[in-house]
């Protein structure tokens, strides 16, 4: 009798950690969304009117991150009124979401010295269902789109 009350109190040790174990990641897994969560095509667009008021000017950044092995890249494209930028950046996971951090230029033909390695550009995070926007050392050109909030939206 006395392995049979031991074998109980054991299954019931373990069955207590497993689901203990289960609620935590379930906890976790809300409160941060996992890496692969990130994975994907992000854009984001930004225009404002021409002096004339005859056309818009635009600014479109393309954010795509992806795995290379054990870590998390991504490359960041912008595209428009006098930009053309193209970022080889990568990927940190913070409290609530992910940082974007500028590693170098992918194309040698273009240069920009706004940044250095290991410049933090901008956070992305999850709240409350939607993807907020902290920009760090990047800063896009409206004072309207500076402020945190809702800018990148995943595409794909």
């Amino acid at each position: 009798m006395h392995g049979r009350r031991s074998f109980v109190f054991v299954f019931a040790i373990v069955a207590f950690l497993a689901t203990s174990a289960g609620r935590l990641d379930a906890q976790l897994s809300v409160a941060t969304p996992s890496m692969d969560a990130w994975l994907g095509s992000w854009e984001f667009s930004e225009c404002w009117p021409t002096t004339d008021g005859s056309a818009s000017n635009c600014t479109q950044y393309q954010l795509r991150i992806s795995r290379h092995g054990r870590q998390t890249i991504a490359a960041l494209d912008m595209d428009g009124f006098q930009v053309m930028s193209r970022f080889r950046c990568e990927v940190e996971q913070t409290a609530t979401g992910i940082r974007v951090v500028f590693a170098g230029i992918r194309d040698p033909g273009l240069f920009d010295d706004a940044y250095k390695a290991g410049d933090e550009l901008f956070d992305l995070s999850a709240k409350g269902g939607k993807v907020l926007t902290v920009w760090r050392k990047m800063t896009p050109d409206l004072d309207k789109d500076k402020r945190t909030g809702v800018h990148f939206v995943k595409v794909k």
